[in-house]
């Protein structure tokens, strides 16, 4: 019954494909730069909180990738994933400027962010249409935490933000498999326009196979036969 027990967590546990932490260099981290001549920078001690910089299109803005290893996206198709990121903008703009993109073989899907006059940070989901998602506004000027959340199941997405859910049942084209991880500043014009990215990441949950928990399920029989006999 323990070697059962222990057996139970593997079989949904998450694989992390890559991480962004706080003011350390995505070029460090095993992200590349696409199709932006900038550079970011770290801030410290930023609300709290330590990040990495990507300046807008004015101040030579900088987009990061990262691109799944063909063994990542063989083990991504199937299964469940959450992409996440914790920022905040930290100038005002009406428009989104920043963006955290993932393209699946056959399928993309992203978020887009930006700050209103008032200073308060919003998220465009999903492409922003009223067909396709929409857009959350929330007060202040605060990090945040977003995830876009696949269920393989349904074959849907969910949007999170701070840990409440926001949006969901959002159907895909369900990609086969994930291919390219993107984030930074967008090509929209903005003038000084400002984000601060204190975690980027992406995770994959396999399904458990109906054969594993078939088998589980004889192991735990077995072990109360034999726990009777004695």
């Amino acid at each position: 019954m323990f070697y059962a027990t222990a057996v139970v967590p593997a079989l949904g546990q998450s694989t992390l494909i890559f991480q962004h932490s706080g003011a350390t260099d995505p070029l460090t981290e095993g992200f590349d730069k696409a199709l932006a001549p900038g550079n970011g920078y770290p801030v410290i001690n930023d609300m709290g909180a330590n990040a990495w910089v990507t300046p807008g299109i004015s101040n030579l803005n900088v987009f990061y990738s990262y691109v799944l290893t063909p063994q990542q996206q063989a083990e991504s198709a199937g299964a469940g994933w959450t992409l996440s990121a914790d920022l905040r903008i930290t100038t005002t703009n009406s428009y989104p400027v920043f963006s955290l993109l993932l393209d699946g073989y056959g399928a993309g899907y992203g978020l887009d962010f930006g700050s209103d006059p008032n200073g308060e940070q919003f998220v465009d989901y999903l492409g922003g249409s009223a067909a396709l998602g929409g857009r959350v506004t929330l007060a202040g000027s605060n990090y945040n935490n977003y995830q876009i959340r696949y269920d393989p199941s349904a074959d849907t997405l969910s949007l999170w933000i701070n840990g409440e859910e926001y949006a969901s049942n959002f159907s895909t084209n369900r990609a086969a498999y994930l291919v390219e991880v993107g984030w930074g500043s967008g090509y929209y014009g903005a003038q000084n326009a400002q984000a601060n990215w204190n975690l980027v990441s992406l995770e994959i949950t396999p399904e458990p196979s109906a054969m594993a928990l078939f088998g589980l399920g004889a192991l735990i029989v077995a072990a109360r036969r034999l726990h009777g006999r004695h």
